[in-house]
């Protein structure tokens, strides 16, 4: 069996024990880490059956119990500090944290609710920790389980313990999710923030909205009037701009008991609009709820940092904007999802068959529901991008074997003809489908605004989701890391991320250092509307800043490797590293970065900088060379400007003996 399957197998296994878990289980270090993450079943918006929308408080409604993390994101500078608390909303004798993770200099463990110290209010069922901070010395390890991925550089996602509760009767329980905090190295720039009212504040890629609970209480109801106010609070102040949502939350929330089946939802997609047919979803349009005159085709929902932010579980309720709705009658899919033991190979479901002996097939689990490199082609044939002709016959374990590594031998076979048969021919289909998309990321939190290291995490996230791909770099397989979607849909569609903001109007500086500009001319009399729409330009500075590399393309091995960094055009700060590739006889190679250097590079002027290479790193370098290897150093550099606009460059060098 795969490690793959292996990993398939274990968390099949752990959804059956978690369902079953009372109050009273106390999660072991491993399972409260590394809980089943459920994808929630797509949610159809039918507002005319919904009930009244109210304004969401920051307070934790009844019959919820949670953790947030204050602020949820800082600088690893060993200076900056968080603070963990936890609601419980029902009698408790302690809460306390074990089986402490990560690289925190020592804490109280002991969480209070007394008023003294980080706790804000005695006796308000709010527990707290003291300020916790990060060893200065510690790593930081990068939001990507595969080092050839271009994945986002400078940020992470750290544990922290398992929170645990005693009841007034001495009995003992844990939260289902263990709390986390985001990191962002020191040499990551700030986002530079705008604010666009008292309660939203936007950067270039993301906009923060402070509101309360409603995106968690969405994901643990299906309830549609619990996000419904944050999307109007999102349109009130932008564009109608986005083609999808895609909103996180700063505060974790869990219904008690842990077993209550929506606490292991990681993700729910919203569908507003449905503008196609021949998917198994009937045409319809509910976008004016949400604050949109017709533009937003969906939301999605995603859980708080470690357990939310991923590529697979961000692609997976992207992907549901157009599948798997196809007729459960047809044994493909369960009418949202593909079946696992199907040849999909979907983030939706299903993996990759391939062609074994005779009739048989053998299982790829690399491709498929556990992460992959594109699209599958139904999913293409869905989203309007190829015709029919491209998706192959769809099979189906008929012992619902999933990643069996004797493969399939008996199966049933449901082809596209089977599916136009049901749901007619997918249109508008490749000649005028969609193919060009924005995505707007917003982050939710309760009560509070964003802290500048949490607004600048959740910024690169959206920028590198939507970021393109150096040439040189492999197509990454979207997992458990967090990387650009540009190739995964590949067909010639583009996808973007930033904000669109209107110019901003004269105003007294917030605490976040937002950024101000000369005052902008009266706009002229709006034309009649049935709503008033924002102007669409960009930022003041939405041009990225142009960057060359130079330098001798083969150098003899030595202390660094040499490049020039040129701002031609405006003055830049550029951040960088050598990557190289060693060879080595019988395994696979062994990657070896550089440093990473940060320098500010006048306008008009180049730098000259050396990356060095480690003791280790040169001489693994010199035994490849010594046995008549090639080896090359792969320089990247990222330059941005004062409005955090983005340049990525990408050079090669021979090294030499």
């Amino acid at each position: 069996m795969s490690g793959t399957s292996r990993r398939l197998a274990l968390a099949v296994g752990l959804v059956t024990c978690a369902l079953v878990l009372s109050t009273s289980v106390v999660l072991s270090p491993a399972v409260a880490r590394d809980v089943p993450r459920l994808e929630g079943q797509p949610v159809i918006s039918r507002s005319a059956d919904a009930g009244p929308v109210t304004a969401r408080s920051a307070v934790v409604p009844a019959g919820y119990r949670g953790w947030e993390t204050v602020p949820g994101v800082i600088r690893a500078d060993g200076q900056d500090s968080f603070r963990l608390e936890v609601t419980v909303n029902a009698p408790v004798r302690r809460v306390w944290l074990e089986h402490v993770y990560g690289h925190w200099e020592p804490f109280q463990r002991e969480l209070q609710d007394d008023g003294q110290g980080a706790d804000r209010l005695a006796q308000d069922g709010v527990y707290s920790t003291g300020p916790i901070t990060r060893s200065a010395t510690a790593p930081v390890v990068d939001m990507c389980p595969r080092t050839e991925d271009p994945c986002v550089d400078g940020l992470a996602l750290e544990d922290i313990g398992t929170v645990m509760l005693e009841s007034p009767e001495g009995t003992t329980s844990s939260l289902l999710i263990a709390p986390s905090v985001g990191l962002v190295r020191p040499d990551v720039p700030d986002a530079v923030g705008r604010r666009l009212g008292p309660d939203v504040l936007a950067a270039s890629h993301v906009v923060a909205v402070r509101s309360g609970h409603g995106g968690q209480e969405f994901l643990r109801t299906r309830d549609i009037t619990r996000l419904a106010p944050l999307a109007r609070t999102v349109y009130a102040a932008l564009p109608d701009a986005f083609d999808v949502l895609m909103a996180f939350t700063t505060s974790h929330l869990e219904r008690a008991p842990s077993s209550f089946g929506r606490n292991f939802v990681a993700g729910t997609h919203l569908q507003v609009r449905t503008p196609f047919t021949g998917t198994g979803l009937q045409p319809h349009d509910d976008s004016a709820y949400y604050g949109s005159a017709g533009k937003l085709q969906g939301i999605n929902v995603f859980d708080t940092l470690r357990r939310g932010i991923t590529a697979d579980i961000a692609t997976h309720e992207l992907l549901h904007q157009w599948g798997a709705y196809i007729d459960p009658g047809l044994g493909i899919s369960d009418g949202a999802h593909y079946y696992n033991w199907s040849s999909a190979e979907s983030l939706i479901g299903g993996f990759r068959w391939l062609g074994g002996l005779g009739d048989s097939f053998d299982k790829d689990c690399s491709e498929g529901a556990n992460g992959a490199h594109h699209a599958s082609p139904l999913d293409l044939y869905l989203m309007g991008l190829t015709s029919g002709d491209g998706v192959p016959p769809q099979r189906v374990d008929t012992a619902r074997r999933i990643c069996d590594p004797s493969g399939a031998a008996d199966y049933s076979t449901v082809t596209i003809d089977d599916i136009q048969a049901r749901h007619g021919i997918r249109t508008p289909g490749p000649a005028t489908a969609q193919r060009a998309f924005r995505l707007g990321f917003v982050v939710e939190s309760a009560g509070r605004e964003l802290a500048p290291a949490e607004l600048t995490f959740y910024n690169e996230l959206a920028r590198h989701y939507a970021a393109s791909i150096p040439d040189s770099a492999p197509d990454p397989h979207l997992d458990q890391g967090w990387v650009p979607i540009t190739r995964f849909f590949g067909h010639a569609t583009t996808w973007r991320s930033d904000v669109t903001l209107a110019p901003p109007p004269p105003s007294p500086a917030s605490p976040l250092s937002v950024q101000s500009s000369p005052p902008a001319p009266p706009p002229p009399p709006p034309a009649p509307a049935a709503r008033q729409s924002a102007p669409s330009s960009l930022i003041t500075d939405a041009t990225a800043p142009s960057v060359t590399l130079s330098g001798s393309r083969s150098q003899k091995l030595g202390p660094a490797v040499l490049v020039q960094v040129a701002c031609p055009d405006e003055a830049c700060i550029a951040v960088g590293r050598a990557t190289v590739r060693v060879p080595r006889s019988g395994t696979r190679s062994k990657t070896h970065r550089s440093k990473t250097v940060t320098r500010s590079i006048a306008k008009g002027s180049t730098a000259r900088i050396r990356l060095t290479l480690s003791s280790a790193a040169r001489a693994a370098i010199g035994r490849a060379l010594r046995s008549r290897r090639a080896v090359a150093a792969s320089i990247t550099f990222t330059a941005s400007d004062a409005a955090n606009n983005r340049t990525q460059r990408s050079r090669q060098v021979k090294l030499r003996r």
